[in-house]
C-alpha cells in the first residue's frame, strides 16, 4: 500500500485539495499499483513537468470506501528527499 502520511503545501497535491492524508494510491494513469515497487510507482507518478497525471486513491470513511480521482498537473520537483513514506505489510519505509 501506498499512504499519503502528508501533503506538501504549494504542491499540485495541495493545489487541487481533493487529496487528503491516509488516502491510499491504487492506481497511475490505468495502472494499478498495489503490487509496484517504489522505483516503478515514481516512475509512473514523475515524468515531464508540465503534463497531466490521473492518479486514484481509496479512503476509508467509517465502514466504507470512497474513490477519488484527481488529475494532477506535474511540476518540478526543489529536492530529490522523499516526501511520502510507504507502508508494506504494516511496516514503515520510506
Amino acid at each position: 500500500l501506498l499512504v499519503v502520511k502528508e501533503i506538501v503545501g504549494g504542491s499540485s497535491a495541495d493545489e487541487c485539495g481533493l487529496i487528503q492524508p491516509g488516502d491510499v494510491l491504487t492506481k497511475v494513469e490505468d495502472t494499478k499499483i498495489a503490487k509496484a515497487s517504489i522505483a516503478d510507482v515514481s516512475s509512473l507518478v514523475l515524468g515531464e513537468p508540465g503534463q497531466m497525471v490521473k492518479l486514484k486513491f481509496s479512503r476509508s470513511i467509517g465502514k466504507t470506501k470512497k474513490k477519488i480521482k484527481v488529475s494532477l498537473k506535474r511540476s518540478v520537483r526543489a529536492t530529490l528527499e522523499p516526501t511520502y513514506h510507504v507502508q508494506r505489510d504494516g511496516v514503515n519505509t520510506r
